[in-house]
């Protein structure tokens, strides 16, 4: 931990019960490069611990996320993947292959889902990442909870591609954001480039155990919150931190946690937690560690956004 913030908290410690640690940050400016986190998966979803990368222009923000892939076998033995979304504007959008054994079978599917549409918005050539010319249509569909109610479809070779989102303007910059070169961005360059502005914060007692929790915003829909539990003993800061383990769904990184001297002061572990609701596509990722007799974590939906953090405000991490 730096010198100046282990004094701010060494002074806020003495307070009552919690202690308070600020991070002065703010979000990501702007015409920078921003990093993209791509999510690798377990059988059902694919989590996130992977690459920064960037759209080509770096005049602009980030427009879309992946959160998430969801891929199986249709009736039929149809195989789809669906790969989930954010936008800027914290809406989602899905985009969806469904494979199917000819490109015939592949265009009997768009034409029934045609007929099925409540609207045809507009339909038109379409170039495939092949160099292939096909036919693109945009549909307004009938109201179902089950699917968005805009999409663009296409068919290529034996595949049928599909983008769904609440709107079809929404659906079309999606489209026009794909087209754009993704090119790799320094990963140093992008996380330094990441800042955090500190939001609302709670002091508390749960189930017996001081806490002091501090959110920060980061780019848009992304939060990242830190938690101190306080515990009794060292002992029992370990026991809670075990209890906190087996609800991952992953364990990305186990470790000693060591300080600035080189010594170990607990225990530290990187995870991923799933969602917290059934609607929700996104995982989070956590890193934890316990510190004499208190238990640290810190929590994003992002993988690298956590790790940076801990890395500016908590010093070195793990023993090489």
């Amino acid at each position: 931990m730096s010198s100046p913030l282990k004094e701010r908290l060494n002074k806020i410690a003495t307070f009552p019960l919690t202690s308070l640690f600020i991070i002065v940050v703010g979000c990501v400016m702007l015409g920078a490069a921003v990093a993209m986190i791509r999510h690798t998966s377990r059988p059902a979803t694919r989590l996130v611990n992977g690459n920064d990368s960037s759209r080509t222009s770096t005049e602009q923000v980030l427009k879309f996320r992946s959160v998430g892939i969801f891929d199986g076998t249709r009736e039929g033995g149809v195989r789809f993947s669906n790969e989930i979304y954010k936008s800027s504007e914290c809406s989602t959008v899905i985009k969806g292959v469904d494979v199917f054994d000819s490109p015939t079978s592949a265009r009997t599917e768009l034409d029934r889902q045609l007929k099925q549409a409540d609207r045809v918005l507009d339909r038109g050539p379409k170039s495939t990442t092949t160099g292939q010319s096909t036919e693109k249509v945009e549909l307004a569909l009938l109201p179902d909870s089950k699917h968005k109610p805009y999409a663009i479809l296409w068919t290529e070779n034996s595949e049928l591609h599909s983008i769904s989102a609440d709107s079809i303007q929404e659906a079309k910059e999606f489209e026009d954001w794909l087209t754009v070169d993704k090119r790799p961005v320094d990963s140093k360059m992008a996380t330094e480039l990441l800042t955090f502005i500190p939001g609302s914060d709670t002091r508390g007692t749960k189930e017996g155990v001081p806490f002091f929790e501090q959110q920060f915003k980061s780019v848009p829909c992304v939060t990242l919150s830190t938690r101190i539990e306080y515990l009794d003993t060292s002992a029992h800061a370990e026991e809670l931190l075990q209890t906190k383990i087996k609800s991952a769904v992953q364990i990305i990184e186990r470790a000693p946690k060591m300080d600035a001297g080189g010594q170990s002061r607990g225990e530290r572990v990187v995870i991923a937690l799933a969602p917290d609701r059934l609607d929700d596509f996104q995982h989070k990722f956590v890193v934890m560690w316990t510190e004499d007799s208190q238990l640290h974590s810190i929590e994003a939906p992002i993988l690298n956004y956590v790790l940076e953090f801990e890395k500016r405000y908590h010093g070195p991490t793990t023993a090489h």
